[in-house]
């Protein structure tokens, strides 16, 4: 656990946008996202030697896309059956590559009218 105290908040234009300070208090309130996060710990977690030559596989390539599109986000699909590890395998690499996860179950976002699906993906995002 880490604690800190905000005693001033240094920024170009429009920073300040985004955050709530509330010096009485110490508390630091984020309002929206700017792209820019504390990065995670180093991950505790244990991948199974069977999913060992998959994350490194996928460290790879998150690694590449991150280094060469650093202005496009990211996404990763992962597909599989119940307690096959997909969410371990994401939140290892999501650490190691110092990334955030948002995390939207697909029946959130399905709806009958297509126009309601995009606006149901667009808000998971945003919320995010």
């Amino acid at each position: 656990i880490v604690f800190f105290k905000v005693t001033s908040v240094d920024g170009g234009d429009g920073i300040a946008d985004t955050f709530l300070i509330n010096a009485a208090q110490s508390a630091l309130y984020q309002i929206s996202s700017i792209c820019s996060s504390v990065p995670s710990m180093p991950p505790k977690c244990f991948i199974p030697e069977p999913l060992r030559k998959t994350a490194d596989r996928l460290y790879s390539l998150i690694d590449a896309h991150t280094s060469i599109y650093t202005d496009r986000a990211l996404s990763v699909l992962l597909s599989g059956i119940h307690g096959s590890g997909r969410k371990l395998l994401l939140t290892y690499l999501a650490s190691i590559a110092y990334l955030n996860i948002i995390d939207v179950d697909c029946l959130e976002l399905w709806s009958e009218v297509a126009g309601a699906s995009e606006a149901k993906i667009k808000a998971a995002f945003h919320r995010g």
